[in-house]
């Protein structure tokens, strides 16, 4: 399986990818600091995302525009969206626009694998 971590922190998306491998689901973690370089990587894998772990406050493009580019593509239908933010007010906006669960952070590393192994057995 394959995630895609989106996140401008370098410090989350590190602590991401750990939690991640020490799970030991996903044989492929793939990693993008904003919206832009995210697309860039559906577009790459040919849009063959798992699970998508997305940022919404991040430079460039933010969350809700990968979101949105999501939906307008009419891509990634299956993909269970996990989203993150420091501000409530996304939340509405983010599960409007196809996001499937949203999580304040910091998310404390429990709640992270316990919203993921929720999405995995929706996967499988």
């Amino acid at each position: 399986m394959t995630v895609l971590i989106v996140d401008d922190s370098f410090v989350i998306r590190k602590l991401m990818e750990q939690i991640l491998r020490k799970q030991g689901v996903f044989s492929k973690i793939l990693i993008a600091e904003n919206g832009q370089q995210a697309e860039d990587i559906m577009k790459e894998e040919d849009y063959k995302i798992d699970l998508l772990l997305l940022d919404m406050m991040m430079p460039k493009v933010n969350g809700i525009e990968v979101l949105k580019y999501i939906r307008e593509k009419n891509i990634m239908q299956n993909t269970p969206i996990i989203v993150f933010s420091t501000d409530d007010k996304n939340k509405f906006e983010a599960l409007e626009h196809g996001a499937h669960e949203f999580l304040h952070k910091p998310v404390s590393e429990l709640k992270l694998i316990d919203t993921i192994n929720k999405y995995i057995e929706l996967i499988k």
